[in-house]
């Protein structure tokens, strides 16, 4: 009861009967200086607050004060912000913060055009100081990555980190990432979702002959791999959630900025990576995978349907080999066979949720988003329902019938 509580406007406050049961709070408000006295009164009242999710509508830079009375509660141990670029800390940040242990500063919303190199800076030394004030005790780091140098993460070990996220812009790749990975016994999440810029080549895994360790990763989530990367052949068989993605999505850069488009993995990059994997990637149970056609699509297919056994979610996004030109097509085209397509993939009897996103040509301005709907929902939504029954009635191990999805 009243666990979750928002502050979104400005000293309007909850009831005091309820605050003592909230654990997770959401603050959308962008400065809580003027009343800080006020807040932190009510912050002090929740014994039982675990976690602060401060998400401003605005951009905020000075967030000292505001950073001191949200992370002031000793029973906080995870602080969230996002839409929140620290420039300064406040004097008594280390006692403020000693007790986390979940740390999130994700840049989720940001424009990477629009910000500016002074702004990267101030961030990413103050992100350097407050990190340093936790590494002995922090257990989740999200950072983002304009704003990080990868030697400062290996400049020390990080003994109980069992999971790190580098998100939007690209790191300053001044150190190998696998000199990272080893500072960081622990981790057993990795998550590299930034953007890849053709013109500064990002390779995070150069190779080491001397270098043999099996790296514990249970989820590996990898933006835009070149097809050589060499992380891949130092997974063990921990690894059970797999996403070789996009950032941003393809099909949204593709649209604002065709001139912009790090190498998509074709299909038979995407089998060098899973016949790099221990058996094949057997010990998967979620698989994402973003590629471009090549002629090698069902060698794909059938790779995955027979390697992979253990998978319970599996997401495909596909691209045409002439993408940019067939979104010139002034007609719509399916040119699948989506019965054959089921057929390939029902030895995957574990199989829950079916998530293909297909390349279909369709016009993707925003005011033909109702058009493209109105006119191809139908369309997914029947052949989705006979993937689901056609890889049903081939696979009679399964105890419940798969959900399979389909969309542009």
């Amino acid at each position: 009861m009243f666990h979750r509580l928002t502050l979104s406007e400005y000293l309007v406050l909850p009831p005091r009967s309820i605050v003592s049961y909230v654990r997770y709070l959401r603050v959308t408000i962008a400065d809580l200086d003027d009343a800080k006295d006020v807040y932190a009164d009510l912050l002090g009242n929740m014994p039982h607050l675990n976690t602060v999710y401060w998400q401003p509508h605005e951009t905020v830079a000075q967030a000292a004060t505001t950073l001191r009375i949200l992370t002031s509660p000793p029973s906080v141990t995870a602080f969230l912000a996002n839409n929140v670029s620290l420039h300064e800390l406040p004097a008594d940040v280390d006692r403020s913060t000693a007790r986390l242990r979940v740390l999130d500063m994700s840049q989720t919303d940001r424009d990477l055009l629009a910000v500016s190199g002074d702004d990267i800076h101030y961030e990413g030394v103050a992100l350097e100081r407050l990190t340093t004030l936790l590494i002995e005790q922090l257990e989740v780091l999200r950072i983002p990555g304009e704003s990080l140098r990868l030697s400062f993460l290996a400049s020390t070990i990080w003994p109980r980190l069992r999971e790190l996220a580098i998100r939007g812009g690209a790191p300053l790749a001044d150190a190998p990432l696998d000199r990272v990975l080893c500072a960081m016994p622990r981790l057993r999440i990795l998550t590299l979702a930034v953007v890849r810029p053709e013109d500064r080549p990002l390779t995070l895994f150069p190779v080491n002959p001397t270098w043999h360790r099996i790296l514990g990763l249970e989820r590996l989530t990898l933006a835009d791999p070149q097809p050589g990367e060499n992380i891949f052949a130092h997974l063990g068989d921990a690894l059970s959630e797999l996403s070789l993605r996009d950032v941003p999505r393809y099909y949204v850069r593709r649209r604002l900025d065709p001139s912009f488009a790090p190498t998509i993995l074709l299909s038979r990059n995407v089998i060098r990576i899973l016949e790099t994997l221990p058996l094949g990637g057997a010990f998967l149970r979620r698989l994402e995978i973003t590629h471009r056609e090549d002629g090698a699509e069902n060698e794909l297919l059938s790779l995955i349907a027979a390697s992979c056994r253990n998978l319970v979610v599996f997401e495909l996004h596909q691209y045409r080999a002439d993408d940019l030109s067939f979104m010139q097509k002034s007609s719509q085209e399916v040119d699948m066979s989506f019965d054959s397509l089921a057929n390939v993939l029902s030895p995957l009897r574990k199989l829950h949720q079916l998530r293909l996103n297909f390349d279909l040509g369709l016009p993707s301005p925003r005011t033909l988003a109702s058009v493209v709907e109105y006119q191809w929902q139908p369309f997914f939504a029947r052949k989705a329902v006979e993937i689901s029954k056609d890889r049903h009635a081939g696979a009679s191990g399964t105890s419940s019938a798969p959900q399979a999805a389909l969309s542009k």
